[in-house]
């Protein structure tokens, strides 16, 4: 998984949906698969089909992701 921090540039939190694709820096491409919890500390299952364990929890505030068109 290669990603150019330059080009990267974290989307805010509160657009993130399940169903979206995003980015992120260490496990690449992944899907939005559901988000839990309450606003503020919220966890999203996110699948990165690039990793060897590819369902990954993330807590949405500390986790940086782009957004992909």
């Amino acid at each position: 998984v290669n990603v150019d921090p330059k080009d990267f540039k974290p989307s805010p939190v509160s657009k993130i949906q399940p169903g979206m694709k995003v980015l992120h820096l260490k496990f690449g491409k992944g899907k939005v698969i559901s988000i839990d919890g309450q606003p503020g500390n919220r966890i999203a299952i996110i699948h990165f089909s690039e990793i060897d364990q590819p369902e990954r929890r993330i807590m949405l505030r500390f986790a940086k992701l782009q957004i992909l068109e």
